[in-house]
């Protein structure tokens, strides 16, 4: 007999492969819930997707169904088994946004009653992190989110988040100067408590989504390739009047390697491109306040476009 999914946990993923099978690790040895894994595989290489392939149906560390999908959606339902595990081999690479709602697609058809967005590259190490998590969660008829500690490779704190505000947008050349004298502004919200507390925006790399009973998923933007996907969601969720909630005394942690000056520029740059798609559909500052945010971020861009040439 089937039993309700409680959690649907999705790893999306691209090139990972080795930290893919270590989050799926962390997660099978999760108890006291009922969980579904979704891995969307956001077109990787041969290479990658020939050594997870190896991974499941040769030395099967995961037992899964193959799903086809399209519009990114998934078409062949009558395979699927709400007690089961999947992997979608999507045909591009939409990035964070579009592949995490082709999972979330999926999550809504085997009537999970939540979903677990996590990157390959986090590690749990409480075996009772998602009942812990999924409880928190369900219990607050308010909140539509919920969200751990998450600290980085070096122990720091990667959540909660704080959304940069008018003037956090407009002074980034002070922010700059501050950075290199040492004392860079920090946007992670300062957490004193152990109980759980309503907060602005957690980080997405790992967090947890209440899916309402027939009602289609509307957290994440397909429009948005990379970055702004937590203002987006904080957006969407205040829309909605609903909570973001985070819950401090568990706790995920992030293993994301410090990336090299140069590829940080680059990113950089797509940062600010998505703030900007951002501010011109999800802020609501006045119109006056958005034009010259965006402005602010096109000068912004040029300047690492400067410094990306000198780091050539």
């Amino acid at each position: 007999m089937q039993t309700k999914v409680q959690v649907a946990s999705i790893i999306l993923n691209y090139n990972s492969f080795e930290d893919l099978f270590l989050c799926i690790e962390d997660l099978k040895k999760q108890k006291k819930i009922n969980q579904s894994i979704i891995i969307v595989d956001n077109n990787s290489k041969k290479e990658c997707r020939d050594n997870i392939n190896k991974k499941i149906k040769v030395e099967k560390i995961l037992k899964v169904k193959e799903l086809e999908i399209k519009d990114y959606k998934v078409i062949d339902k009558k395979i699927i088994l709400k007690n089961s595990n999947y992997i979608i081999w999507s045909k591009e690479n939409g990035g964070y946004s579009q592949g995490n709602n082709i999972g979330l697609n999926l999550a809504e058809i085997i009537s999970a009653e939540t979903a677990l967005i996590i990157n390959p590259d986090v590690r749990i190490k409480d075996e009772f992190y998602l009942e812990k998590l999924h409880k928190e969660l369900m219990k607050n008829e308010e909140a539509l989110c919920a969200g751990s500690s998450i600290k980085d490779i070096d122990g720091r704190y990667q959540s909660p988040l704080i959304e940069l505000r008018f003037w956090d947008e407009i002074m980034w050349p002070l922010e700059i100067i501050a950075a290199l004298i040492g004392k860079k502004k920090s946007y992670i919200q300062k957490i004193t408590t152990d109980e759980v507390i309503e907060v602005e925006k957690i980080s997405g790399c790992c967090l947890l989504l209440k899916l309402e009973k027939n009602k289609k998923s509307d957290y994440l933007d397909n429009n948005l390739f990379l970055y702004c996907e937590e203002s987006v969601l904080t957006s969407k969720i205040q829309t909605k009047k609903k909570k973001i909630i985070y819950i401090p005394y568990l706790e995920a942690y992030h293993m994301h390697k410090k990336t090299p000056k140069k590829k940080s520029l680059e990113l950089f740059i797509k940062w600010c491109s998505s703030r900007q798609y951002y501010i011109q559909n999800y802020n609501n500052n006045s119109m006056l306040k958005k034009k010259m945010m965006y402005f602010s971020l096109e000068l912004r861009k040029k300047f690492y476009k400067l410094l990306l040439k000198g780091a050539k």
